[in-house]
């Protein structure tokens, strides 16, 4: 109990850091296009591109928080396939198969659905 307590508080520190810093480059990310806006002659300057860089520095705020998973993922899955396979045995892995072969239909429904959307669009 103890352990899974500490491992829950640690993760959350990490992600309150990651929240930190992700502000706080979202911030600098303002104000070096801010001062890049201000630099430019006012013919130059277009105010689509500014806002769509505000925005790409707010969707880099939003995935820094979850960069972690990029390498914790995996190593999570392969943890519980192993205690999985020690508690209830070889053919316990069937479902870890079964969730791998899902990923890459669900990566094409995905991309079919993304299709369909910007066609309706």
């Amino acid at each position: 109990g103890g352990l899974v307590f500490t491992g829950s508080l640690c993760k959350e520190h990490q992600l309150w850091l990651n929240y930190q810093v992700g502000a706080e480059l979202r911030a600098l990310f303002a104000a070096l296009v801010y001062r890049r806006a201000m630099s430019m002659r006012q013919y130059e300057l277009q105010p689509s591109t500014t806002n769509l860089i505000t925005v790409d520095a707010q969707k880099f705020n939003e995935l820094l928080p979850m960069i972690n998973w990029l390498w914790a993922a995996p190593l999570s899955i392969t943890a519980a396939a192993v205690i999985l396979v020690v508690l209830a045995g070889w053919w316990s892995l069937t479902g870890v198969v079964v969730l791998a072969v899902l990923v890459p239909v669900h990566r094409q429904l995905m991309a079919w659905l993304r299709a369909a959307r910007g066609r309706h669009m």
